[in-house]
């Protein structure tokens, strides 16, 4: 799977949606790397038949919790519907992180000084699902992380969302430039423990003689 989608590397296992194997598919919007030093049993891909989510179980040593990455494409809520039939059949056990780009416009997000662009947007569907999981906004609202080369504004579309459990952890959530897209990347940090692979010595065969 990974080089039939060109991503091989050393220090990242990447995870993509299962649909995203398939030649048939267009291409994926989402992927998951998972640094190489985390145990490959301290996480599961969570199967969701949708091919712009990628998820994953992670068996911290605080406490397990579920990471969904996430892309809507702008005006649809193809994703958020797929997301919300997953919830539906399957209810959560664990507290829940949800980021990407979700193409909404809402002043819960956006912030008050945007009320023409979020009048105009259709943020509904998401608000409707976040209520029902009962999940806390971690972004700043207010912080942009697009920007549009046609309309030389910014805009608040890559959100984070987390599980009211899990929002006192976050002890990081805001954006860095410098990766060449015109999405701000979105760093963030949980105050959450998870074991690590030890790296096992090399040979030293120029010592050999």
């Amino acid at each position: 799977m990974e080089q039939h989608l060109g991503l091989r590397s050393p220090h990242w296992h990447p995870i993509f949606p299962p649909q995203a194997t398939s030649a048939e598919h267009p291409p994926s919007c989402s992927i998951i790397l998972v640094n190489a030093k985390i145990p490959s049993d301290s996480y599961t891909q969570i199967l969701v038949n949708c091919l712009d989510i990628t998820a994953i179980n992670i068996n911290s040593n605080y406490a397990p919790f579920s990471l969904f990455n996430i892309y809507n494409p702008p005006s649809s809520n193809s994703t958020l519907i797929s997301l919300a039939s997953y919830f539906h059949s399957n209810p959560l056990n664990c507290p829940l992180v949800m980021l990407g780009d979700f193409n909404k416009h809402h002043a819960l997000w956006a912030g008050p000084l945007e009320p023409t662009r979020t009048n105009a947007s259709d943020s509904e569907s998401l608000l409707a699902l976040l209520a029902k999981l009962h999940m806390d906004l971690c972004t700043p609202p207010g912080q942009k992380t697009f920007f549009s080369e046609a309309h030389k504004t910014w805009s608040t579309l890559n959100l984070v969302f987390s599980s009211e459990s899990l929002t006192d952890l976050f002890t990081r959530c805001d954006t860095a430039p410098g990766h060449g897209s015109n999405h701000m990347a979105i760093q963030i940090t949980i105050d959450t423990t998870l074991s690590e692979v030890e790296d096992e010595p090399r040979h030293q065969f120029c010592k050999v003689d």
